[in-house]
């Protein structure tokens, strides 16, 4: 979110998916060290919502040893929705005006495409209503 979606708020952590997995973990944990992070601010259990590869996601940064890609907002709104934490909030809201869903119905139902067989939670359903219902709500990425 931070990267692609609005560069004016702080994480202290990075949702992540990468190879070759131990020499990344290496190379996080000396960063954390040098600059005094949370030993665990690089997080991959995001890959444990992913519904598979998101076909649409973009490169933001291609170099010969580095490549690193965003997902495109329907794919990362669809796995803040099923994956669901109240930190998401703001999030989900940056992400349902970026999609150009026209109802939150309409929202709602492509995370159930995206996820067959896996339903959004009626209380996450509930939640995602309630805070999406009137989305008069500016983007400031």
């Amino acid at each position: 979110m931070v990267l692609a979606y609005n560069r004016r708020r702080t994480t202290r952590d990075l949702d992540s998916v990468f190879e070759p997995k131990m020499l990344i973990y290496e190379a996080a944990k000396r960063v954390a060290e040098i600059r005094h992070m949370e030993p665990d601010w690089l997080e991959t259990a995001v890959k444990t919502f992913m519904p598979g590869p998101d076909p649409q996601a973009e490169t933001v940064l291609n170099l010969p040893a580095l490549s690193v890609s965003v997902a495109f907002p329907r794919y990362l709104f669809a796995l803040k929705a099923l994956a669901w934490e109240d930190r998401d909030i703001d999030d989900l809201k940056i992400l349902y005006n970026l999609c150009g869903f026209s109802s939150v119905d309409e929202a709602i139902d492509y995370v159930d495409m995206v996820y067959s067989g896996r339903p959004v939670e009626a209380r996450v359903a509930f939640v995602l209503r309630e805070i999406l219902q009137n989305h008069s709500f500016d983007y400031d990425g």
